[in-house]
């Protein structure tokens, strides 16, 4: 009874806390919609899931039959969600329409399991009866059990692979660890459940269902963690190296970054650089350099040199700054050497420092 007990209160406490990370992921509205859908439906799916399963552990079954392998269907769901989260996570994508593929495993065992959908309530507790006690499991079964373990160890194995082929993924986070260990346990889930149906052992069929409860605990468990200590990771974005986004206001983006390199002038720091500029302004690395790439057709490193060159330009054009030299004046800019300010200028003004400053210094001879 005290076992019985101890399943009872894990599954409440799985099936709970499902429901209100549904909720949760539903309504946060800072993190990235995709996501927030990808696991919104996760925990919906567990929670209808786990609420089988707590009417399998109370019993439950003889007052609402129709409950029996209701959502069988969803097990089937579970991995290619997981996989969809840690897709966008790494490699920033979102769903195409060759991903309804995916759903073909869901789609087999949905209209496999209509005949059974329509039997009567006494069938169904005449057909749980002998599937609990092993005096009757049909092929469908063993059929079924296969194509949960066959699934969930591919998408294992893709997301592995995803891993290891992303360049830009050099540490694997602990909630990406944890969606991979789900999907471990899923395959070991079905490979006992396999076990199960070729020899009708009791214990191996209470240790696959049992198991399956442990885990999804487990599951939130890690979740509740990892959204507590670590938020920025669950609610990770997809990756912003895509065209600038309307809702970033480019326009009002660049104005800012135009009117702090006009009053600060931090360009004339030599070794100036994209993160400082960061730091400077509050803003995304990724979304600087994109908006001043489709608004100047620049890098960040010839953006700054265009502030160079123009503020140098001005100070070659003064009687009084004639006097000192180009060196000192490409250095006073924000230049490192004199040759890369040379190379600079005449690439974009079509003359040299010198045949400028030159140009604006008064003739001696027509006096």
């Amino acid at each position: 009874m005290e076992a019985s007990i101890s399943w009872i209160v894990i599954t409440s406490y799985a099936m709970i806390q499902n429901i209100a990370f549904f909720f949760l992921f539903l309504t946060q509205k800072t993190a990235n919609l995709f996501i927030r859908r990808i696991l919104s439906f996760l925990s919906l799916c567990c929670a209808l899931i786990l609420a089988e399963e707590f009417l399998g552990f109370t019993y439950g079954f003889e007052q609402y039959p129709h409950m029996i392998l209701a959502t069988s269907p969803l097990w089937y769901l579970l991995a290619p969600l997981l996989y969809f989260y840690l897709r966008a996570q790494i490699k920033g994508h979102g769903l195409k329409w060759i991903d309804l593929l995916h759903l073909s495993p869901f789609l087999i065992v949905l209209f496999g399991s209509m005949d059974f959908y329509t039997f009567s309530g006494e069938a169904k507790l005449n057909y749980l009866e002998s599937f609990r006690t092993g005096q009757f499991i049909a092929p469908v079964h063993n059929a079924h059990y296969i194509l949960f373990f066959l699934q969930s160890i591919a998408y294992l194995g893709v997301c592995i692979w995803i891993f290891k082929t992303n360049a830009s993924t050099k540490k694997i986070q602990m909630w990406q660890k944890i969606c991979l260990i789900c999907l471990l346990a899923f395959s070991l889930m079905g490979l006992t459940a396999i076990w199960f149906a070729n020899t009708k052992s009791q214990f191996l069929i209470h240790l696959s269902a049992d198991s399956f409860v442990v885990w999804l605990a487990l599951f939130n468990l890690g979740i509740l963690i990892q959204s507590i200590r670590y938020p920025n990771q669950l609610y990770f974005k997809l990756k912003e190296r895509k065209a600038a986004k309307p809702e970033w206001n480019t326009h009002l983006i660049m104005d800012n970054i135009n009117q702090y390199m006009e009053q600060q002038h931090p360009y004339r720091d030599p070794n100036y650089n994209i993160h400082q500029l960061v730091k400077a302004l509050g803003y995304s690395k990724n979304q600087l350099e994109q908006i001043i790439k489709s608004n100047t057709n620049l890098n960040f490193r010839d953006f700054l040199n265009e502030y160079r060159i123009e503020e140098a330009k001005q100070k070659l054009v003064l009687p009084e700054n004639h006097r000192f030299t180009i060196q000192s004046i490409a250095e006073e800019v924000g230049f490192k050497s004199s040759a890369t300010f040379y190379r600079v200028f005449k690439k974009r003004e079509g003359l040299t420092p010198k045949a400028l400053m030159k140009s604006k210094i008064p003739d001696s001879s027509s006096k």
